[in-house]
Protein backbone atom coordinates (compact mmCIF):
# COMPACT_ATOMS: atom_id res chain seq x y z
CA UNK A 1 0.00 0.00 0.00
CA UNK A 2 1.42 3.32 -1.28
CA UNK A 3 1.98 5.93 1.12
CA UNK A 4 -0.37 8.33 -0.96
CA UNK A 5 -3.25 4.77 0.01
CA UNK A 6 -2.22 5.19 3.66
CA UNK A 7 -2.75 9.23 3.78
CA UNK A 8 -6.18 8.78 1.62
CA UNK A 9 -7.70 6.77 4.35
CA UNK A 10 -6.40 8.95 7.09
CA UNK A 11 -8.26 11.81 5.19
CA UNK A 12 -11.44 9.65 4.78
CA UNK A 13 -11.55 9.12 8.59
CA UNK A 14 -11.22 12.56 9.18
CA UNK A 15 -14.25 13.42 6.85
CA UNK A 16 -15.94 11.11 9.11
CA UNK A 17 -15.19 12.93 12.39
CA UNK A 18 -15.65 16.76 10.22
CA UNK A 19 -18.66 18.62 11.16
CA UNK A 20 -19.78 22.02 9.57
CA UNK A 21 -20.95 24.30 12.48
CA UNK A 22 -23.58 27.00 11.86
CA UNK A 23 -21.24 29.40 11.06
CA UNK A 24 -19.67 27.83 8.05
CA UNK A 25 -16.40 26.71 9.64
CA UNK A 26 -15.31 23.11 9.22
CA UNK A 27 -13.93 22.18 12.45
CA UNK A 28 -12.05 18.54 12.90
CA UNK A 29 -12.78 16.55 16.37
CA UNK A 30 -9.94 14.28 16.60
CA UNK A 31 -11.00 10.65 16.70
CA UNK A 32 -10.05 7.04 17.78
CA UNK A 33 -8.71 4.85 15.24
CA UNK A 34 -8.83 1.35 16.21
CA UNK A 35 -6.79 -1.46 14.66
CA UNK A 36 -7.21 -5.22 14.66
CA UNK A 37 -4.14 -7.41 13.70
CA UNK A 38 -4.88 -10.44 12.71
CA UNK A 39 -2.09 -11.82 10.90
CA UNK A 40 1.50 -10.96 10.73
CA UNK A 41 1.58 -9.56 7.25
CA UNK A 42 0.92 -5.80 6.09
CA UNK A 43 3.73 -4.61 9.02
CA UNK A 44 4.80 -1.49 6.88
CA UNK A 45 0.82 -0.32 6.20
CA UNK A 46 -0.42 -0.58 9.83
CA UNK A 47 3.13 1.42 10.94
CA UNK A 48 2.32 3.67 7.93
CA UNK A 49 -1.48 4.28 8.53
CA UNK A 50 -1.04 4.23 12.72
CA UNK A 51 1.70 6.62 11.80
CA UNK A 52 -0.33 9.46 9.41
CA UNK A 53 -3.31 9.13 12.11
CA UNK A 54 -1.16 10.60 14.62
CA UNK A 55 0.51 12.70 12.68
CA UNK A 56 -2.95 14.61 12.22
CA UNK A 57 -3.47 14.19 15.88
CA UNK A 58 -5.37 11.14 16.15
CA UNK A 59 -5.37 8.41 18.38
CA UNK A 60 -4.52 4.83 17.67
CA UNK A 61 -5.23 1.95 19.42
CA UNK A 62 -3.69 -1.31 18.31
CA UNK A 63 -4.57 -4.89 19.21
CA UNK A 64 -2.84 -8.21 18.13
CA UNK A 65 -4.39 -11.53 18.18
CA UNK A 66 -3.77 -15.15 16.21
CA UNK A 67 -0.91 -14.37 14.08
CA UNK A 68 -0.59 -10.66 14.64
CA UNK A 69 0.62 -11.57 18.14
CA UNK A 70 3.96 -12.28 16.12
CA UNK A 71 4.53 -8.83 14.87
CA UNK A 72 5.02 -7.65 18.70
CA UNK A 73 8.58 -9.44 17.86
CA UNK A 74 8.93 -6.23 14.99
CA UNK A 75 10.94 -3.58 15.57
CA UNK A 76 9.22 -1.23 13.60
CA UNK A 77 5.66 -1.92 14.97
CA UNK A 78 6.99 -2.16 18.61
CA UNK A 79 8.28 1.13 18.05
CA UNK A 80 5.06 2.26 17.76
CA UNK A 81 4.24 2.20 20.99
CA UNK A 82 6.59 4.87 22.13
CA UNK A 83 4.64 7.78 19.70
CA UNK A 84 2.24 9.33 21.73
CA UNK A 85 -1.12 8.57 20.92
CA UNK A 86 -0.45 5.23 20.38
CA UNK A 87 -1.28 2.33 22.58
CA UNK A 88 -1.32 -1.60 22.16
CA UNK A 89 -2.88 -4.38 23.54
CA UNK A 90 -2.70 -8.10 22.82
CA UNK A 91 -4.30 -11.54 23.42
CA UNK A 92 -2.62 -13.32 26.07
CA UNK A 93 -4.43 -16.63 25.38
CA UNK A 94 -2.99 -16.35 21.29
CA UNK A 95 0.19 -15.15 22.48
CA UNK A 96 0.49 -18.39 24.32
CA UNK A 97 -1.18 -20.48 21.23
CA UNK A 98 1.89 -18.56 19.21
CA UNK A 99 4.58 -19.74 21.42
CA UNK A 100 5.63 -16.28 21.72
CA UNK A 101 6.98 -16.42 26.04
CA UNK A 102 5.26 -13.23 28.26
CA UNK A 103 9.09 -11.87 28.68
CA UNK A 104 8.94 -11.26 24.71
CA UNK A 105 6.39 -9.07 24.79
CA UNK A 106 7.67 -5.45 25.73
CA UNK A 107 6.96 -3.42 28.29
CA UNK A 108 3.83 -1.31 27.65
CA UNK A 109 2.12 -3.51 25.41
CA UNK A 110 -0.54 -4.73 27.27
CA UNK A 111 -1.17 -8.77 27.62
CA UNK A 112 -4.56 -8.84 28.29
CA UNK A 113 -7.59 -10.57 26.80
CA UNK A 114 -10.37 -9.89 24.07
CA UNK A 115 -12.15 -7.91 26.36
CA UNK A 116 -9.07 -5.41 25.74
CA UNK A 117 -10.03 -6.02 21.99
CA UNK A 118 -14.23 -5.31 22.87
CA UNK A 119 -13.11 -2.33 24.53
CA UNK A 120 -10.80 -1.05 21.60
CA UNK A 121 -14.27 -1.63 19.05
CA UNK A 122 -16.42 0.57 21.35
CA UNK A 123 -14.48 3.11 22.00
CA UNK A 124 -12.69 3.51 18.53
CA UNK A 125 -14.92 5.80 16.05
CA UNK A 126 -13.63 3.64 13.28
CA UNK A 127 -11.55 0.35 13.09
CA UNK A 128 -8.92 -0.86 10.82
CA UNK A 129 -8.88 -5.17 10.61
CA UNK A 130 -5.88 -6.76 9.89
Amino acid sequence: MSYATKLAIVKKLNAFKACYCTFGVNIRIDMTLGILVATDKYRDDIAGIAEAAVGRGHMVVIFFMDEGCCLVKDKKIISLKDKNGISMSMCDYNRNKMGIAKEYVPEGVVCGSQYDNAAMNRESDKVIVF
